[in-house]
């Protein structure tokens, strides 16, 4: 559940990509075997009043909500199904069986640190980690390449510390 206070209180604050990655894990499941790769991409990140967060959670630098978008991508190596006639809608994706194969997409991950540049004096580095934690396959069901259908649910954690006066620019 959302917090309740007005939108009016937060910043949208300019910022730059220092670096951006994919998470990578190799899947190795009878019915999805393949790299899977995931990135979540801010496009928004907006300063959170120090009032909206607790005494005990303040840290001296400022606080930053991210508003992103998760891309997930499959690099199929195994074998291939007819591709389904049926779009993947979320109602459908509720209505299929769905198997868990996050454990075959443990091995070895990469999750690195993304990282941003946002605007102030000092400038900020804005660091994001996404991690996955749960992947299922939609049992059945394939693109137009024959690619099996993947679920994946993540969670990402942020960490914030001072720039290098050189990144400052918002070029």
């Amino acid at each position: 559940m959302m917090p309740s206070f007005s939108p009016d209180l937060l910043k949208d604050k300019r910022f730059k990509i220092k670096k951006l990655q994919f998470n990578t894990y190799e899947v190795d499941h009878p019915n999805a075997k393949g790299q899977l790769r995931v990135i979540n991409i801010a496009g928004n990140i907006f300063e959170v009043p120090e009032s909206l967060i607790p005494p005990e959670a303040r840290t001296g630098l400022p606080n930053f909500a991210i508003a992103a978008q998760t891309f997930i991508a499959f690099t199929n190596r195994g074998v291939k199904g007819t591709p389904s006639t049926e779009a993947l809608t979320p109602d459908l994706v509720k209505r299929s069986k769905r198997v868990d194969v996050t454990s075959y997409a443990q091995d070895s991950p990469s999750e690195p640190w993304n990282e941003y540049v946002v605007e102030g004096e000092p400038p900020l580095i804005v660091k994001q980690r996404t991690i996955l934690t749960k992947l299922e396959l939609i049992v059945g069901h394939y693109n137009q390449f024959g690619d099996p259908f993947l679920w994946a649910n993540t969670q990402s954690t942020t960490s914030v510390a001072t720039s290098e006066a050189s990144e400052a620019g918002m070029e």
